[in-house]
């Protein structure tokens, strides 16, 4: 089960100041040890760094999570420095009845892509700044070999559309967490253009 994590920002060390580092911002594997804290990332295209100057923690111990960070890899590639990192909900979507919400407001879709396993998305959601709005994927149905799933986004009705946010989410692909197999997985979202459709292969 992947585990979200806490917002943390690490801090430089003044002999960094002259260094002008080669910056990841993406999606990405974090590995906490059993004193919770982060000890490896893995990045989506296989590349794993250890974390060893820093004491990031997190609440679980070992644990395997998905999240968003940007770091720099140090030149022999033994280390890595993490400048800000924020867990990323990568659950399976919820069976579509078990959902006690509408949810058909739009967003504004950034990028829908796949890598390291999963379908990653980056949403805009138009909101008030600080507003709680609620989301769900909802698994509606596995047929002809395909997983048919729908985004749903439901802000509050005193809601301005004035304040745009990121919202990270990614999407295993992995079937045998589903329950049934599948070799594709399509995704619905309600857009302010109208619905898209997004197709990968698992």
């Amino acid at each position: 089960m992947l585990i979200a994590m806490v917002v943390v920002v690490a801090s430089c060390n003044d002999d960094d100041s002259n260094y002008i580092p080669s910056y990841i911002t993406e999606l990405m594997m974090a590995q906490t040890n059993s004193d919770s804290v982060v000890a490896k990332l893995t990045l989506d295209d296989g590349r794993s760094f250890a974390v060893k100057s820093q004491q990031i923690k997190s609440k679980h111990p070992n644990a395997l999570m998905r999240c968003y960070a940007t770091i720099s890899v140090e030149s022999d590639g033994s280390n890595v420095k993490v400048y800000e990192i924020t867990g990323v909900e990568s659950s399976v979507p919820v069976l579509a009845d078990s959902v006690k919400f509408q949810g058909k407001d739009p967003v504004n879709v950034v990028s829908v892509w796949k890598s390291g396993g999963y379908v990653n998305l980056c949403l805009a959601p138009l909101v008030n700044a600080g507003e709680k709005y609620r989301t769900a994927f909802c698994l509606d149905s596995i047929s002809s070999r395909t997983a048919y799933v729908s985004f749903l986004f439901q802000r509050p009705d005193t809601t301005i559309e004035a304040y745009s946010t990121n919202y990270y989410r990614s999407i295993p692909l992995d079937s045998s967490l589903y329950p049934s197999p599948f070799d594709s997985l399509q995704i619905r979202i309600n857009t302010y253009n109208g619905i898209k459709v997004y197709k990968f292969r698992g």
